[in-house]
């Protein structure tokens, strides 16, 4: 017996156009948060000297890797609530996937290997849309959000300075 797919349009298939719109604007507008804690950082890393070590300066250090550590986890943070909320029934079936892939072979490489054909056999459109979310994250908006921190610390600084 032949096996049908479901044919959808592709639109429609899309999660960033259909229920993942709303998480996908929540994500837009947390970056503004990320970029503020940036910008304090910017504005910090300027006014300190990070050739040499000296105590007096330990306070505006570690400061300094706090606030950087917070916008990373921010960032992190963000991305991974973007994703976990967009796919969760795509996950699930990734899941399931996994769990029949697991019982195949016991070899990482192989399990990772038969995940992604399976997904990009079954769910192409969605495989695709993952990736694309993916590299959203993980290259373009980050450097948004330094560009942007970047910029409102300069402005800050010749304001005050």
């Amino acid at each position: 017996m032949e096996r049908r797919k479901k044919c959808k349009p592709i639109l429609s298939r899309l999660v960033l156009l259909g229920d993942g719109r709303c998480h996908y604007l929540e994500f837009l507008r947390n970056l503004a948060a990320q970029i503020l804690i940036l910008a304090i950082c910017w504005v910090m890393a300027k006014q300190m000297d990070f050739t040499e070590f000296d105590f007096s300066n330990t306070i505006p250090t570690v400061t300094f890797y706090i606030l950087l550590a917070l916008a990373a986890i921010a960032y992190y943070a963000n991305a991974s609530l973007l994703y976990e909320s967009c796919f969760k029934k795509t996950n699930r079936w990734i899941a399931r996937v996994g769990i029949r892939v697991n019982r195949k072979t016991k070899n990482y490489w192989d399990r990772l290997r038969l995940k992604v054909y399976s997904v990009a056999d079954r769910k192409l459109i969605e495989f695709l849309e993952m990736l694309i979310i993916i590299y959203m994250c993980v290259t373009i908006f980050p450097a948004i959000v330094i560009v942007h921190s970047i910029f409102a610390a300069g402005a800050f600084v010749r304001n005050v300075g």
